[in-house]
């Protein structure tokens, strides 16, 4: 009866040590980027400079450098008060013109986010943040371009 116990204690503390290392256990290694995989393309002008700190913060999101996410900031602070005084583009179409000013906003909020977190001490809430402005940069980006919406925005 004791070796039965002893068994199925081995397995439990075997199947326990897999999942916590697949759950991670206390790693902040960040997410992966699918849209930082290569060089920016040509974007149009305003959303350029952001498209490409946003490749570089991608590319320091994936090798877990949270130093140079948080010393990254005040350059995306700049670019991103840049953007969001920009006015929705002459030849946007009126029905896409409201999700352009909600795109706005929530890359307002992720930016403001991303500030928080900077200044914190939690790696996992700096990448959270920073995928959180990457997402909505490229859901305002769709907005601009006339793109079908793929998320929130």
């Amino acid at each position: 009866m004791s070796r039965h116990r002893t068994a199925t204690s081995s397995i439990l503390a075997a199947v326990l040590a897999v999942a916590l290392t697949a759950a991670g256990c206390g790693s902040t290694t960040p997410p992966k980027d699918t849209r930082v995989s290569g060089v920016a393309s040509s974007s149009p002008g305003e959303f350029s400079s952001m498209r490409n700190l946003l490749v570089k913060l991608g590319r320091l999101r994936e090798a877990g450098d949270a130093k140079g996410a948080r010393e990254l900031y005040g350059e995306a602070l700049a670019e991103g008060k840049g953007l969001l005084v920009m006015k929705p583009p002459s030849d946007l179409r009126r029905d896409v013109v409201p999700r352009f000013l909600e795109g706005r906003a929530a890359f307002g909020d992720a930016m403001n986010a991303y500030g928080r977190a900077k200044d914190g001490t939690d790696d996992a809430a700096l990448w959270t943040a920073t995928q959180g402005l990457a997402d909505s940069f490229w859901a305002w980006y769709d907005a601009y371009r006339g793109r079908p919406a793929e998320g929130g925005v």
